[in-house]
């Protein structure tokens, strides 16, 4: 078969979750299948170090980018205008809003915020608006898409079932294929005194736990601020990832609470070999989110060995099952501080979840995905 690929996101920005997604993938499915013929399209240099130098593997760059005026109308015109010049067996979306193709095609899926309400949370106005307006302007073919795929790759059952709900898509076009985790970084540290060492470096000399800071930060710094004063003295915060909310903003928020001094942000995109770090030597990692689909952290934290706190969404119940902990009402601040109390206060809990949680992140694997996914792509094509 020959097969076309929308790899753009190879090309878009530094590494994020989906493209860590997108090359974890390839390089997994190309060490499994040199007989297919695949075709990347991307939009420019690449962002990463090429990875696939297999003789079945062309990169070919996408025609008449218009760069900050590019459009979903543009899109469909690229595409259409290369599937005319090669007889693909199938073509394989990646990247949504997905463009209209006349050739057999699967999508895959990320999730289904375009029908759904957009959780306001703590984001700023500006963002709310033009987040609120993106949706509505990729709704308006998204369906259509959607309904035409020879296949839906969902990386969640819940998933599925959105598509099932909202789209009327058949069950039987709907495939359910975990996404894997980052074995090469996300792993297990036994030597306590370089895990010492790293504190000092971030700055911390006790223990702490973590969290990322554009997940639900608002809330969770108001149940930090509800724990003893024993506790904070004993158990730093530590913020990973960038925030909704400048420097100064944090500063203002911390200071209202009076934690300024228990909270460390460090509020830059963290790369995995450094991120390993941060998970390795945390006593717990919470995830107070208020919209998740797959939520890869959570991955990486249990390959890690680090105990998980949770909002009990239903993803989040789907990847942790009984791996992790979680707490009921998302936005409920107490609840939250009673859950964090319980698991800081208890050293056998966790113990008992980081044994549980190494255990279930093993089973999610690139090399699974990729064997699945080639499974698809002969049930789309063939």
């Amino acid at each position: 078969m020959r097969i076309g690929i929308d790899a753009r996101r190879l090309t878009h920005r530094r590494l994020d979750g989906r493209l860590s997604y997108l090359k974890n993938y390839l390089t997994h499915m190309l060490r499994l299948d040199n007989k297919n013929e695949y075709i990347l399209y991307i939009d420019g240099p690449l962002e990463i170090q090429q990875p696939f130098t297999n003789d079945n593997v062309v990169f070919k760059r996408l025609p008449c980018r218009l760069k900050q005026f590019d459009t979903i109308c543009n899109d469909w015109f690229r595409f259409k205008k290369l599937t005319k010049k090669f007889n693909f067996s199938g073509f394989h979306l990646i990247v949504d809003p997905y463009p209209k193709l006349d050739l057999p095609y699967m999508i895959s899926a990320n999730d289904l915020t375009l029908y759904k309400r957009h959780y306001r949370c703590d984001l700023p106005l500006r963002a709310f608006l033009k987040i609120s307006a993106w949706r509505e302007y990729n709704k308006i073919t998204f369906a259509e898409v959607a309904r035409k795929a020879r296949k839906i790759h969902c990386i969640t059952n819940y998933m599925k079932n959105e598509f099932k709900k909202y789209l009327n898509i058949p069950d039987s076009n709907l495939k359910v294929i975990y996404p894997g985790g980052d074995n090469e970084h996300f792993r297990v540290i036994d030597d306590t005194s370089e895990i010492d060492k790293f504190k000092n470096t971030i700055g911390v000399s006790h223990e702490y736990m973590m969290a990322f800071g554009n997940k639900n930060l608002f809330v969770l710094l108001e149940a930090y601020s509800k724990l003893p004063k024993s506790f904070k003295e004993n158990f730093s915060l530590v913020v990973t990832g960038p925030t909704f909310q400048t420097e100064k903003e944090l500063d203002m928020i911390t200071s209202k609470l009076k934690i300024q001094e228990y909270v460390k942000f460090f509020s830059y995109q963290i790369a995995h070999e450094k991120l390993v770090w941060f998970y390795n030597g945390a006593s717990l990692f919470v995830l107070p989110t208020q919209y998740e689909m797959f939520c890869n952290m959570i991955i990486e934290a249990m390959k890690c060995k680090c105990v998980v706190l949770a909002s009990k969404l239903v993803p989040n119940v789907e990847v942790g099952d009984d791996a992790i902990a979680y707490y009921e009402n998302v936005n409920d601040s107490d609840e939250l501080c009673a859950a964090i109390l319980y698991l800081l206060d208890s050293e056998r809990a966790r113990n008992e979840l980081a044994e549980r949680g190494h255990v279930r992140g093993g089973i999610f694997t690139w090399e699974n995905y990729a064997r699945e996914m080639l499974e698809l792509y002969a049930e789309a094509f063939l």
